[in-house]
This record gives structure tokens, sequence and C-alpha cells, in this order.
């Protein structure tokens, strides 16, 4: 249960100011690529499919929390940049990071971890503040 909970989506915003990445840019799967925008944007618009969910994580995530992650996410508007960064083991699943970039200069980190069968065991978005 505290996995899950550690994995689930975070809430909260962190205004943390983003280092520079001066190496290039790590590759992945565009199909995670997509998954992920996509996630981005339905938790943007507070439109969850939790068919895509593992049991756990659906059964956590309320949806008082995904309409407040939309509350959070809306302002940001249409990212004008979406970059992978990297990806590393979370117990038995695999996590994947990218920065989401908009025209305000602010950033957002989206981690989203996915488990062997492609189910989605957490997501999280911490925003950061511009340099």
């Amino acid at each position: 249960m505290k996995r899950a909970r550690a994995l689930l989506v975070c809430l909260t915003a962190a205004a943390l100011v983003w280092p520079a990445v001066a190496a290039p840019s790590p590759t992945v799967d565009p199909k995670i690529a997509a998954l992920a925008k996509e996630w981005f944007f339905r938790f943007q618009r507070g439109d969850v499919d939790r068919a895509q969910f593992t049991e756990e994580v659906n059964r956590e995530l309320t949806d008082a929390m995904v309409r407040h992650e939309a509350a959070v996410l809306q302002p940001f508007g249409t990212p004008t940049g979406f970059v992978f960064v990297a990806s590393a083991p979370i117990g038995a699943f695999i996590g994947y990071d990218f920065v989401v970039t908009f025209r305000s200069n602010k950033r957002i980190k989206e981690s989203i971890a996915l488990d062997n069968a492609g189910k989605i065991a957490g997501v999280n978005f911490r925003i950061y503040a511009p340099r």
C-alpha cells in the first residue's frame, strides 16, 4: 500500500529551479512518450481513463484528487515542449521522466510508472519555477 501511495499522483506543486541539462536527451519508445503526453492532457482536463490504471492506483486515486490536479495544471495552457529525460526501475515498475515546458518559461516534470502489462502504476507532476 505504501509503495502505491509513493507512486500515486503528487498533488502539490514544488517551486524549485530545474537545472539545465547539457547532455543530449536520451531516447524512449515513442509509444511511452505518447502515453505520457496523453496523460498530461488527461490530468489537465480532469479526464482520466481508470481502465488504464493498475487496480491499486485506481482504488487510491480519488475523483477529488483528479479535480485538484486539473485545477493546478489547467492554468499552464498548451505545452511548447515535451522532452524525455530519464527512466529507471521503481520496484517492480519502470518510471519515465519528462519535462513539459510552457510559453511562460515554467516547467513541469511528469513522472509516469508502468507495470509489466503497460498499466499505469503511478503519475506525478512537479512544477518548477523559471530560471
